[in-house]
Formats: C-alpha cells, sequence, structure tokens
C-alpha cells in the first residue's frame, strides 16, 4: 500500500451530563400562561471539553383540555471551547402531547445562538423526544434531533 493514503477518518465523541431544578412562578389562569425559571449545569464526562457551564432559562406555556402542551422558552447558557469563552442564547417551542397517563411524547425547535464567540454560530434543531412521569413533579425523558444548516451538527 502506498504511504500517501490519508488516515482513517476518527469520530469524536462528548457526552455531557445535564443536571438542575425548575421553580414555578405563574399558576396558568385562562390565556394567562403558566411560567417557570430554570438554573441548569452541563458538566462533560466523555470528550476533549473540560469545563462546567451554566444555563438560566424562563419558560411559559400552556396546558390544554386535552393534556396537550405548548411551551416557549428563552434561554442563556454559558459557553466555551478550549480558550474562547462566549454566551449562548437559545430560543425554544415545543408541544407535548399525551401517551397514556404517565408518558408523554414531545416536538421541539429549538436554536442556539452564540455572542462573543471568536467565530459566532447561528444552530436550528429539531427533536423528537419521549417523558415518563415518574412523581408528580418528577419526570425523565430521552430526545434526539437533526441539525438544520451548515453550522448545526446533522444528529445529536
Amino acid at each position: 500500500m502506498p504511504d500517501d493514503l490519508p488516515d482513517e477518518p476518527t469520530l469524536e465523541e462528548e457526552t455531557n451530563v445535564s443536571y438542575g431544578i425548575k421553580y414555578g412562578l405563574i399558576n396558568q389562569t385562562g390565556w394567562i400562561p403558566k411560567s417557570s425559571i430554570l438554573i441548569v449545569g452541563y458538566t462533560p464526562v466523555a470528550g476533549e471539553q473540560t469545563n462546567t457551564n451554566l444555563g438560566l432559562a424562563y419558560v411559559g406555556g400552556w396546558t390544554f383540555a386535552n393534556r396537550w402542551m405548548l411551551e416557549g422558552a428563552m434561554r442563556y447558557t454559558t459557553g466555551g471551547l478550549e480558550e474562547d469563552d462566549f454566551n449562548v442564547w437559545s430560543p425554544s417551542t415545543v408541544l407535548k402531547f399525551p401517551v397514556g397517563d404517565r408518558w408523554k411524547g414531545h416536538i421541539e425547535y429549538f436554536g442556539g445562538f452564540s455572542e462573543g464567540r471568536e467565530r459566532e454560530t447561528a444552530q436550528h434543531f429539531v427533536s423528537p423526544g419521549a417523558h415518563y412521569l415518574i412523581l408528580p413533579d418528577l419526570e425523565v425523558g430521552s430526545r434526539f434531533g437533526w441539525g438544520i444548516g451548515d453550522d448545526s451538527p446533522n444528529f445529536f
């Protein structure tokens, strides 16, 4: 074999654990939406990144008579890559629908728009997922999704 062939492609894997707390501010009354604030931490557990980032969010939305939910949020997150520290603003909209008594499915749009980054990015995503209600105020879930546009990863 010739020595000038390119190296085999490599796959870089990164994994984050997210954790946090959500605090309800206002309960839904008619068309006045419920609202909450979230404080979230993101800590890498695999990959090259080592810095933990902080996220803050304001979430508002409605639960309809059929138990479907429509929510919107604006999130702020700190970010960093190597020596480049920056902010990320992330709007989102999600539609959740019941699948039985304890399960919900969802479809979500969200974006990530950097501020103060050496090379600014604008990322857009679509994400389905599923959630299981363990207790009235405790839910676990899973999601995956696709990026839309050149700045977005193809899949997560």
